[in-house]
């Protein structure tokens, strides 16, 4: 398919007030110096395709613009264009205008936005239907590639290497010579699969290398040095344990004087707390009464206390309603004022004249707007009397919670009383004075002293330098023992450090394998390479693509670098560039069967550019040229 732009014309389009350009169908030449519209031509066309300028940007300004760059108002924009396609004509077109609001009230109008009528053969079609009627032809992202020489080039490079595979094809990897015995060592992956699956486990691999030299060094540090033999360190622990034998059987010998001391301390104890126990019942009945009235004194008080706090929290709680009650009462007002407001209202007789052309309303329409303005009449006020009445509900129970209130308030009055009469009659009970006569305990007294006398005539008996002796000899014991341990913890960090020198030569021979494996997948890749590059290479005269890059160790990484004669293509001058873009032009032009116009822009640096079946609309800055000249 050959699709031909014959016509384009421009209405209020950025800086072109009005244009009508005829186009030739093999090349067609537009001069200008800059800034005399050019560029809007390329805008327009996109524009009137896929809402967008030739630099792909939606938001960009169409409208014309006066001398300080505000929009003009009242301006109509449209774009319109006549196509072949496969000798079939078809017309696209597109109005962008304003959208003027004259409100009820207002002398003036006001700005409300803008809207896009489309047209397909003249015809006003939707939105949808026009973008679903151009995307039949081409899309957008096919037209962007079949037009502009540079945006393939613009591409990230990971679209440019998946677009050129589509276009020129892949290769398979039966097709490499070694598939076969590659085959055997990737269990039917693919390379590329194998290959990623090899960098993880490589990664590992070196991972798990790396840490087991520190942890081997660790465990070489955590040695004990200058351990003691295993039986010179279990000759040692019997020894001590035979002297703590001896020991703890002097204290046993010490232990049966301490037995009679010790009952007949107990009896001294006993003594006590039956005097004890005899004093606190003669002052329990001496106090019980005084202590009685004087917890009786305390209770009143704390009612005293809590009545007051309640009376006064009543008080706060009565001042609160009050002011509930005013605002309730100034809300039902309100109620009642706004009801009669609605109730006074009536019909608007402006509403009866039509707002577009200001002609009376027919009767009956009248009729039905009457009669819809006051069933909403009668709505509001029902809705007014509803919130009236729930208003008034709530200040009906803030009254009634001020009466409980004031109630409760009087009540506590006369409580207070009562508690207040009884706090002076006790205080008086108090004030009487009290028997302090104390009891007889003269008889335990006595036995008491004579049983402290008889302790005291036993020998005094220290064994606190044997006990000190046997603790000593269990701390040498124990020391012993760590020294046994450290010696058991030397034996196992010996073995864990052969088994960590075992694993990491067990690693390194898995890395020097699985690096094998990845030499053989590299020599393959390479082979591949250089076929995809030939593959690909060869749809093209003096552009070349390079689509592996070797890295330093020798490895291969996927990249895909434009080249023109050998020189990247970003560093190449713009005429080459725009002859390389051609190129590639054609090369796709001729996968998806489609053939678009070709903008050039900046032409006029470019000499030659090669032969091709694309429409070409050249760009061209010329000075002598004050209005754009079409040849």
């Amino acid at each position: 398919m050959k699709l031909l732009l014959k016509v384009l014309e421009l209405k209020n389009f950025k800086g072109i007030k009005e244009r009508r350009i005829f186009f030739d169908t093999t090349e067609t030449r537009i001069y200008g110096a800059n800034g005399t519209g050019k560029t809007t031509i390329a805008d327009a066309f996109s524009w009137l395709l896929y809402d967008k300028d030739s630099q792909e940007r939606k938001d960009f300004e169409i409208k014309p613009l006066t001398e300080h760059n505000e929009p003009i108002h009242f301006l109509n924009t449209e774009v319109a264009a006549d196509f072949v396609l496969n000798g079939k004509t078809f017309t696209l077109g597109k109005l962008f205008r304003e959208k003027w609001v004259k409100k009820r009230g207002q002398a003036e109008q006001e700005f409300s936005g803008h809207e896009t009528v489309y047209y397909i053969d003249g015809v006003p079609c939707k939105k949808s239907e026009y973008q679903e009627y151009v995307n039949e032809i081409i899309n957008e992202k096919t037209f962007k590639l079949l037009t502009n020489p540079l945006a393939f080039e613009a591409m990230k490079w990971q679209d440019k290497r998946k677009f050129l595979f589509e276009v020129c094809g892949n290769i398979a990897d039966n097709q490499i010579e070694g598939y076969e015995k590659l085959q055997e060592t990737l269990a039917g992956k693919s390379a590329d699969e194998y290959k990623k699956s090899l960098t993880a486990t490589k990664k590992k691999l070196k991972s798990d290398i790396e840490n087991i030299p520190p942890r081997i060094d660790e465990q070489t540090r955590s040695l004990e040095e200058g351990i003691e033999p295993l039986e010179v360190l279990q000759a040692k622990i019997d020894q001590k344990e035979a002297y703590k034998a001896e020991l703890e059987k002097q204290l046993e010998a010490t232990d049966a004087q301490f037995d009679e001391i010790r009952t007949k301390q107990r009896q001294i104890l006993s003594l006590e707390r039956t005097r004890e126990e005899i004093k606190r019942a003669h002052n329990k009945s001496t106090y019980e009464e005084y202590s009685q009235n004087k917890d009786r004194l305390e209770a009143l008080k704390r009612d005293l206390s809590n009545h007051t706090y309640e009376q006064d929290s009543i008080v706060k709680k009565i001042e609160a309603l009050k002011e509930d009650e005013v605002i309730l009462t100034s809300k039902v007002a309100d109620r009642r004022n706004e009801w009669m407001k609605i109730a006074e209202e009536t019909f608007d007789e402006h509403k009866a004249i039509c707002p577009t052309c200001g002609q009376d309303l027919p009767s009956e329409e009248v009729e039905k707007l009457k009669s819809k303005y006051i069933d909403e009449k009668a709505i509001r006020q029902e809705h007014v009397l509803n919130e009236a009445n729930i208003i008034k509900a709530d200040l009906l129970n803030t009254q009634h919670n001020m009466q409980n209130l004031t109630t409760r308030f009087e009540e506590i009055a006369c409580q207070l009383v009562s508690i207040q009469s009884n706090i002076n009659e006790v205080e008086k009970i108090l004030e009487q004075p009290i028997d302090s006569t104390p009891c007889d305990t003269s008889e335990i007294d006595a036995q008491i002293d004579i049983l402290k006398k008889e302790v005291q005539a036993f020998a005094t008996v220290d064994n606190e330098a044997i006990k000190q002796a046997i603790k000593m000899e269990e701390i040498n014991i124990q020391n012993i023992k760590l020294r046994v341990a450290k010696h058991d913890s030397n034996t196992k960090t010996l073995a864990r450090i052969k088994e960590l020198q075992e694993q990491l030569k067990d690693l390194q021979c898995k890395l020097a394998d699985a690096e094998q494996v990845e030499i053989m997948i590299e020599d393959f890749t390479k082979a591949k390479v250089e076929m995809l590059e030939a593959n690909i290479n060869s749809k093209f005269k003096n552009v070349s693509f390079k689509l592996f890059d070797q890295q330093i160790n020798g490895g291969l990484v996927e990249c895909c670098e434009s080249l023109i004669n050998g020189v990247p293509f970003s560093n190449a001058n713009n005429a080459a560039q725009v002859q390389a873009g051609i190129e590639i032009i054609n090369v796709l032009s001729e996968h998806y069967g489609m053939n678009a116009p070709i903008f050039i822009d900046n032409r006029e640096s470019v000499t030659d550019i090669p032969v091709t079946q694309s429409q070409v609309i050249d760009l061209i800055v010329s000075a002598v040229d004050k209005e754009l000249r079409i040849e």
